[in-house]
């Protein structure tokens, strides 16, 4: 009996490999609110940038150069400013 339970328990598992899988996005254009519009437009520019590689070589570049400063504290140093 505990044999069958697994079987179907393996019989329901996705069969695809996440490395293989696309990029699937999803855009709605337009809707009843001009400012929700606005507001997802500033939104998808703003993933965009964080998304690229430009801006991950720019972040990676400055923890680099600055991890030593910043500390798990409770107080601002001089040097933040």
């Amino acid at each position: 009996m505990e044999e069958n339970k697994q079987d179907d328990e393996n019989e329901y598992e996705p069969d695809f490999d996440l490395e293989d899988e696309e990029e699937i996005l999803i855009e709605d254009k337009g809707g009843t609110n001009p400012d929700d519009d606005a507001f997802d437009e500033i939104v998808g520019c703003l993933q965009e940038i964080i998304l690229s590689e430009e801006f991950e070589n720019i972040q990676s570049d400055f923890f680099k150069k600055y991890y030593s400063i910043f500390t798990d504290d409770d107080e601002n140093k001089l040097e933040y400013t």
